[in-house]
């Protein structure tokens, strides 16, 4: 077909019409959105390519489309089907050397032959805050199913991601109580306690208390920080409550955000024990008997993992293990459930009947170091939460090692007390695009029948 090139948008013919609202770019990643008014659908490619190339990306196919209630209204147009009328969206890593482009131009091709080239912007943005939010916030309503998360916010969140890969350590000291004799440099600890820290809302002061009353000195106890900010105030509760309980606090910090993988992975590797224990700032440990108990039981053979029963202040149930559930009964959208979660833990047996827990959280969690740098340690796909964990119990699985879980009633978790709060359906769209990506990855082993985890104590 011969294409004829317009000056305006108005010379497309057929009641065609868009607006171009942004090209974004995250790392190596462009994100296209706007809206179309296509009354006869009669639109036939979206082209893009750079300034005065003969090569461009056909997008037209790969859009996501969604209503734009505010377009049909200023348009009188119908806005029951947004083929016709209204927003479209795209995330996309197609185009080589983006980070050096300034512009790309978008070419619009009507059935008629007639097409409209017009050069657009890019915008660098990074993604924090209120930034993400309204990437997000792109597709405005709480639809989500498979075509959204692999044409937009797969791609997105993956560009977001990657940033991780190549972390490094930023600071690490270890602070003593300054009044101990100073002896020959410790022996190697057995048990490697690594506790990360992101946000204002921490709980160090009141942790590390807990911990020292436990009385381990064999502990080594790693505040992991993640963010920047804090890393000076963590350092003075650091050398204050070293001296004050008479334990050694060691402060590891990246050079930036990680997130919750990527600061655990950082400072797993750079810890000294031959077991690592992953634990929750809000989480509190008042025995250690279940923390040796489970050492024991990773110290034979085929073992992955232990998790622990975690309570609530109230001392009703807040884990207890993970099971598998579905988001609206969807195949596509695998959420970890807690069986038993809100149950006075006095009346839950150590061996539940019909027991589904399959798998445990990171909030508090026991693994040898050997073997989770042996599996990768956590994933980094996953935006800020919700899967590390079971994507590692899998992993494990996956090799034919064997989780366990300690049932006692002696570690409390306050449960996400230093998450910052997301508003607008935020939290939601990150927990279902992670939910989508596991559950592709996991789809064999999720659709099997998984052991439940083995008791340990």
């Amino acid at each position: 077909m011969a294409v004829n090139i317009v000056k305006s948008k108005e010379e497309l013919g057929e009641g065609l019409s868009f607006n171009i609202e942004g090209l974004k770019r995250v790392g190596s990643t462009l994100i296209l959105h706007g809206w179309i008014i296509d009354p006869a659908m009669r639109l036939r490619s979206i082209a893009l390519g750079r300034p005065g190339s003969s090569h461009s990306l056909e997008l037209l196919s790969r859009l996501v489309r969604f209503e734009r209630a505010d377009v049909a209204n200023a348009f009188k147009a119908d806005a029951s089907s947004p083929l016709t009328c209204g927003g479209f969206a795209v995330a996309f890593n197609d185009i080589p050397d983006v980070a050096h482009l300034e512009r790309l131009a978008i070419g619009f091709v009507s059935a008629n032959g007639n097409a409209y080239v017009e050069t657009v912007p890019i915008v660098a943005i990074s993604p924090e805050g209120d930034q993400l939010a309204s990437l997000l916030g792109i597709l405005p309503d709480m639809q989500m199913d498979a075509q959204r998360c692999e044409r937009y916010y797969e791609p997105l969140f993956a560009a977001i991601t990657s940033a991780q890969d190549d972390a490094r350590l930023a600071f690490d000291q270890t602070y003593k109580d300054a009044d101990q004799v100073k002896l020959a440099p410790a022996e190697t600890p057995v048990l490697s306690v690594i506790i990360p820290l992101y946000g204002p809302t921490r709980f160090e002061r009141t942790q590390i208390p807990a911990l020292a009353a436990l009385r381990q000195r064999d502990w080594e106890i790693i505040l992991a920080v993640d963010d920047p900010r804090s890393l000076a105030a963590v350092r003075e509760n650091a050398k204050r409550l070293s001296t004050m309980y008479g334990i050694d606090i060691r402060v590891l910090a990246s050079e930036r955000n990680l997130g919750f993988s990527g600061i655990n992975n950082l400072a797993s590797q750079h810890a000294r024990a031959d077991h690592l224990l992953f634990l929750n700032s809000d989480c509190f440990i008042s025995d250690a008997t279940p923390i040796h108990q489970a050492m024991a039981w990773l110290r034979g053979d085929g073992t992955g993992a232990v998790g622990f029963r975690l309570l609530y202040p109230d001392r009703t149930v807040q884990h207890d293990g993970m099971s598998i559930g579905l988001w609206s009964d969807n195949k596509a959208f695998v959420l970890n459930e807690h069986p038993r979660r809100g149950l006075p833990a006095n009346l839950v047996q150590k061996t539940p009947l019909n027991d589904r827990a399959c798998m445990v959280t990171a909030a508090c969690l026991l693994i040898r170091r050997e073997t989770f740098q042996a599996v990768g340690g956590f994933d980094l796909i996953y935006l800020r939460g919700d899967f590390e964990d079971s994507d590692l119990c899998l992993k494990l699985i996956d090799r034919g090692l064997r989780l366990g879980i300690v049932r006692t009633n002696t570690m409390f978790h306050l449960e996400r007390q230093t998450i910052v709060s997301q508003e607008g359906g935020v939290r939601q769209k990150i927990t279902l695009v992670n939910s989508f990506i596991y559950s592709r990855r996991w789809q064999k082993l999720l659709t099997g029948n998984l052991a439940p985890l083995e008791l340990v104590a």
